[in-house]
């Protein structure tokens, strides 16, 4: 997939445009890197805190699967920031249910979106 996205006509005009090429071998330009995962769990666990003001995620069109693992039943970021998915479908329609349930506000802009919850707003009013 990630060669074929460098073949699309799109990366090609823009690649053209900033004078960049693709070599034929992916092998010349893939690189891959292993990172350590943890889970929200793992995470909130070393916090040692039942508060979160940001909860941020820039997961290359993941950012709805991820932010559904995030247990809202148990604590709630003030304001969660993700990339909007390319497509609106039942995931994200699931996830926008889920936030308004738990008292947030949406906001999409662009291909970004900020989750707000409306009582942390007033907590900001002088």
């Amino acid at each position: 997939m990630l060669i074929a996205g460098f073949k699309s006509e799109f990366v090609q005009r823009s690649m053209k445009e900033e004078g960049l090429v693709v070599r034929d071998n992916p092998d010349e330009y893939i690189t891959s890197e292993p990172v350590q995962c943890v889970s929200f769990e793992t995470i909130l666990g070393r916090l040692q805190s039942d508060t979160l003001d940001f909860l941020l995620t820039d997961v290359e069109g993941y950012d709805v699967r991820i932010i559904e693992s995030f247990p809202l039943d148990r604590i709630r970021p003030a304001n969660v920031v993700f990339e909007l998915p390319r497509r609106m479908d039942a995931a994200f329609a699931n996830l926008l249910a889920k936030f308004r349930t738990y008292g947030y506000d949406v906001l999409m802009s662009a291909g970004d979106a900020i989750a707000m919850r409306r009582d942390a707003r007033a907590e900001l009013a002088p």
